[in-house]
């Protein structure tokens, strides 16, 4: 099967935190607005799903970003 339970939770958390970043006020300019939804839609997703421990794969990505930035 190519889709677990997980890949719906994960489906999930991506569609609440999409709903949520379309109720985040824009900013006057709009790449200004895109860029911050953007990194908003980013940082909350990359959190929930390393809290949740959901998928072993995104995890180990983001510990693997998350050493590079720590030098």
């Amino acid at each position: 099967q190519p889709f677990q339970k997980k890949s719906f939770i994960l489906l999930l958390i991506g569609s609440f935190i999409f709903a949520f970043a379309l109720y985040f006020p824009s900013f006057g300019r709009p790449v200004v607005s895109i860029l911050l939804r953007s990194f908003l839609i980013t940082v909350l997703y990359a959190f929930f799903v390393y809290r949740g421990n959901i998928s072993e794969d995104l995890n180990e990505l983001l510990i693997k970003y998350l050493n590079k930035i720590r030098l």
